[in-house]
């Protein structure tokens, strides 16, 4: 079973858990602290688990959030790799759209037994 995620959510997710901190990652990513805070709380929310524990030295990693990570990076390299490539195409502007721009969403698979694929819990009333 695969799910889709917004690629922007796993970079924001991958950022925070090399930086430890929202305020690390948007320094990392030239984003600001707000937005990796709810990128990190969208992710948590689709994917109906907690990534990471908030502590005063900042953010650790759950269980469920190291598998993810591992996963992330995984699928981070190819991107990365493509980008430093002296092959790769320089970037064109594209034509102006009245819509916005699709975002990006890649599969993750996860073994059944994994929270990742489990969906999200029910909310409590």
């Amino acid at each position: 079973m695969a799910k889709m995620l917004d690629w922007s959510l796993l970079q924001s997710f991958i950022a925070v858990a090399g930086e430890g901190s929202l305020s690390g990652a948007a320094r990392a990513l030239g984003g600001s602290q707000p937005t990796m805070g709810r990128h990190v709380g969208a992710l948590e929310a689709e994917l109906g688990v907690r990534l990471f524990e908030r502590a005063a030295g900042g953010f650790e990693l759950t269980p469920t959030g190291v598998e993810l990570l591992d996963q992330a990076r995984r699928m981070a390299r190819p991107r990365i790799a493509f980008r430093s490539s002296p092959k790769a195409a320089p970037r064109r502007s594209p034509a102006p759209s009245a819509s916005p721009p699709a975002r990006s969403s890649l599969p993750i698979s996860c073994p059944r037994s994994s929270p990742l694929c489990a969906g999200p819990s029910p909310k409590s009333k």
